[in-house]
């Protein structure tokens, strides 16, 4: 199941790194402490993957700036593999993609209240239905991706319960049973959700459709206005299903996907980025960016998949990208250290190196904190959170914090 499985000490070092963190921020904040207590304004999510690396514990947890070393002691124990989806201070955790003798096919709604983690509601899905990512309109609106079925559920975020479905199985591709729906984004009054155009068990698009697809919804209506389809690029595969923030919107009102095509898989499909102009529904013929024969500064080879990414802001885009050449001679996605973490340039269309170890497959989530942006990173040295710094350009040597496990979703709480 390659497809699959690919698919599938204080944050600031105050002592060790006050030099590092002093000379990039000058007015660093310490953690708030109302009543006496250390607000926790840091979501973890860290795995434990079994050998074989489809299956494992995963632990959700709250943690603050004061932390230097995370363990899974005080965590919530959720299903593996799948990131949450974090809106305001709400968090959903969504069961193991494709099931597992432990998931009980369950997406669950936590809230950040009391300084803790509160379960709020669940939805229990179908035994045919595999979530992969939602998306928030309102306190009584959202969307959830049900790939294995073609479908988009309508929900109500504050009950957690379904209202509606959007049928999206009539536009899926030729020789295929289902579209695939999978990551999704909001602009302008219309819900764009990426369809993926590919077979299960292991997730592998048709070899002569080298193609890109997206649904446009109309949220008022809930109707498909239409499907668009980018057929000339070879960039396949809209956005990565498990990582919402493959598709997203920059301060132009430009929409970029970062599309996976096929994980470096097959030659026919390649990675990059396509955008649809802001004010058009089309995909724009003047940006198509593959990123198979792209170069990257500071390192010698190419990528053959981009695998996860983090919109900074200022037209750069932070991702983890796959290098074949970094793999074992028995590839091994748990434990090779073939992902590098890159800065692309949106608007240049150039890429660099960043000074962040090399890490596994499994370890590849990239969040914010403040101004800067954190990469969870498993590597030779250690397991847990480097900080970047784009103003000065410069890294932590170590992990800011260290986890038990792979580190795998980071969201900052600013308030």
């Amino acid at each position: 199941m390659k497809q699959m499985k690919q698919m599938n000490g204080a944050l600031l070092l105050l002592l060790g790194m006050a030099g590092f963190f002093s000379a990039c921020d000058k007015n660093n904040e310490q953690p708030q402490k109302p009543n006496g207590k250390t607000v926790n304004n840091i979501a973890v999510y860290t795995m434990l993957p079994n050998a074989e690396g489809n299956s494992g514990a995963a632990y959700l947890q709250l943690t603050n700036d004061s932390v230097q070393t995370l363990t899974n002691t005080n965590a919530i124990p959720v299903d593996f593999g799948m990131a949450p989806i974090y809106h305001e201070n709400d968090i959903y955790t969504f069961p193991t993609y494709g099931g597992s003798s432990g998931s009980k096919n369950e997406i669950i709604k936590f809230s950040r209240m009391d300084n803790g983690l509160k379960e709020r509601g669940r939805i229990v899905l179908k035994s045919t239905e595999n979530a992969t990512s939602a998306i928030i309109v309102n306190a009584q609106k959202g969307y959830i991706t049900l790939p294995n079925t073609g479908k988009v559920m309508i929900f109500n975020p504050t009950t957690m319960a379904k209202t509606g479905e959007i049928d999206l199985l009539p536009y899926t591709a030729q020789g295929l049973t289902s579209c695939m729906p999978g990551a999704m984004c909001i602009r302008e009054g219309l819900l764009y959700v990426s369809l993926n155009q590919a077979a299960m068990p292991h997730f592998t698009p048709l070899s002569d459709r080298p193609w890109s697809d997206i649904a446009i919804i109309d949220i008022k209506t809930e109707k498909v206005q239409k499907v668009i389809v980018e057929k000339t690029s070879g960039v396949s595969m809209a956005a990565r299903p498990i990582d919402p923030n493959s598709m997203f919107v920059d301060e132009k009102g430009d929409m970029y996907i970062v599309c996976i095509g096929s994980f470096g898989a097959m030659p026919t499909h390649k990675t990059g980025i396509l955008r649809i102009k802001k004010g058009a529904t089309e995909f724009d013929t003047d940006y198509s960016w593959p990123f198979n024969e792209q170069t990257i500064e500071g390192d010698p080879y190419r990528t053959s998949w981009i695998e996860t990414v983090l919109y900074g802001g200022n037209g750069k885009l932070y991702a983890f990208a796959d290098i074949q050449q970094y793999k074992g001679e028995k590839p091994n996605f748990l434990t090779d250290k073939s992902v590098i973490a890159i800065e692309i340039d949106l608007y240049a269309k150039k890429v660099r190196k960043l000074p962040i170890p090399h890490s596994s497959s499994y370890s590849v989530c990239i969040g914010r904190y403040k101004d800067r942006i954190m990469f969870g990173s498993f590597n030779e040295k250690d397991s847990g959170f480097y900080i970047y710094d784009p103003k000065t350009g410069k890294a932590s040597k170590d992990a800011v914090i260290k986890v038990t496990g792979y580190p795998y979703s980071f969201h900052y709480y600013e308030k």
